[in-house]
């Protein structure tokens, strides 16, 4: 797929179908088992998220254990607040794209010679091109800018993720302390890494009046750890 000169968005539209069979059939996979083991106790959720904007959702997840909350009542919190998880970010190269068949090689080619980097986000659990803009530099601001956006007074949960891009990640974080009710910077893991490319930067927040009592202290502790 990865080799055909395929306009990216049809390359994009096929690979997304993929995807989404696929984690169907993982989250099909995950509830059996499940309910071959102990249903009253394990709890399968899709949380439609990855890296950064899963682990949002996995404190969240943490406080209200903590703070002793039924597993129901912890699922039904984690599946409201995965409604309002916005993930944005940008590549540094395309060639990672392109080895995954998100685009064609000639998109990938053209891409690097103008210096066009996509603004993508993660849409019922799968990457979305948003934008293409000149620059990597402009990519963030876009970044930047659409994160800003969902600011209506109450503060952003803000994590700030990276792949070997410290200095980009911290200059997104200290675009976005104006508006961060929390703010954490934390490395992206190898899958993510492997797929995007090293250079990656991306945001994952949500509004902070959904934040469970409690885990302001928890990523307030971890800010810039």
């Amino acid at each position: 797929m990865a080799e055909r000169d395929d306009p990216p968005d049809n390359v994009a539209a096929r690979a997304g179908t993929f995807c989404r069979n696929i984690r169907r059939a993982v989250y099909a996979s995950a509830v059996q088992g499940a309910e071959l083991t102990d249903a009253k106790r394990v709890h399968v959720i899709d949380s439609q998220l990855a890296s950064m904007s899963l682990g949002l959702l996995t404190l969240a997840a943490s406080e209200l254990v903590a703070q002793g909350a039924a597993a129901e009542a912890v699922v039904a919190k984690v599946n409201d607040m995965r409604e309002h998880v916005q993930t944005y970010f940008s590549v540094a190269t395309l060639e990672f794209l392109r080895r995954g068949g998100r685009i064609g090689r000639a998109s990938a080619l053209l891409g690097s010679v103008l210096q066009v980097k996509p603004v993508l986000c993660i849409r019922d659990g799968l990457v979305t091109p948003l934008e293409r803009v000149r620059t990597f530099d402009r990519a963030l601001n876009r970044v930047i800018e659409m994160t800003r956006a969902l600011d209506r007074g109450q503060g952003l949960c803000v994590i700030v993720g990276h792949a070997d891009a410290e200095a980009d990640a911290e200059r997104v974080a200290r675009e976005l302390e104006p508006v961060a009710e929390t703010l954490m910077i934390q490395p992206l893991g190898p899958v993510v890494g492997a797929h995007a490319g090293p250079g990656v930067v991306g945001v994952g927040c949500y509004p902070a009046d959904l934040l469970p009592l409690g885990l302001k202290r928890v990523a307030s502790a971890q800010t810039r750890g």
